[in-house]
């Protein structure tokens, strides 16, 4: 593996660890993909891309003397991250210089009842997360996310950017489905608005969508109209 082109994308200063000096920092990547370290603050160490100390010896650079993989060191803030039990996660930051631990953002998890999506930061064991989402795999969860938190995904800051609520306008006589607060959907013939509340045929509404193919799936039942999308 070429570990150079791995920690060009890395600052310096970036702790790493050898078995010949203990736990050393990143200086730079050499012309030749050489890779630059520092030990006892100033005393600089030369190794090849590969990690290798010498041609013929064993690979002597890695992450942390706990955490050796550098695929997972090479995990960069916003990679979907995939686990046993089809479980997804977005990769915030290692939690510290072991490179053991890191910050996951919006875990997805699947349940008997359906898929949770926990939006706290949690700390989670490198070793339990064992490779990146394919392409399919995280349009999918990143599709979960925006409906369950009904907003779209900014990938810069890991964030959902809520919708912002369309005040629909209707015609009198218009057809529409109405409710009172929690109470079931049913069909209508709108009348007027007056602030928050519509009047319709049947009396006072406190919510009115518009009558369509997808709402009237909403009839009859307290679901939202999230829930049917």
């Amino acid at each position: 593996m070429n570990i150079a082109e791995i920690l060009k994308h890395k600052p310096e200063g970036t702790k790493l660890y050898t078995p010949i000096w203990g736990q050393v920092t990143f200086d730079h990547i050499g012309d030749d993909e050489t890779i630059y370290v520092l030990f006892n603050t100033y005393d600089e160490c030369v190794f090849y891309n590969d990690g290798k100390y010498s041609t013929e010896g064993e690979y002597m650079l890695f992450p942390s003397k706990e955490m050796r993989d550098w695929s997972k060191f090479a995990w960069k803030r916003g990679n979907i991250l995939k686990s046993d039990g089809n479980m997804f996660c977005f990769f915030d930051k290692f939690s510290d210089d072991s490179y053991t631990c890191f910050e996951a953002k919006y875990m997805r998890y699947n349940r008997a009842d359906g898929v949770f999506i926990a939006p706290e930061v949690t700390k989670e064991s490198v070793e339990n997360w064992y490779e990146k989402a394919s392409l399919e795999e995280a349009r999918e969860y990143i599709k979960n996310i925006e409906k369950t938190f009904n907003g779209k995904f900014d990938m810069e800051n890991l964030e959902i950017v809520p919708n912002k609520p369309t005040e629909p306008k209707f015609e009198p006589y218009e057809k529409v489905v109405a409710r009172y607060n929690r109470d079931a959907w049913r069909p209508e013939i709108f009348g007027y608005a007056d602030g928050k509340s519509y009047y319709c045929i049947g009396g006072w509404y406190s919510e009115i969508l518009p009558y369509n193919e997808e709402t009237t799936k909403l009839i009859g039942t307290t679901k939202s109209l999230r829930d049917i999308i």
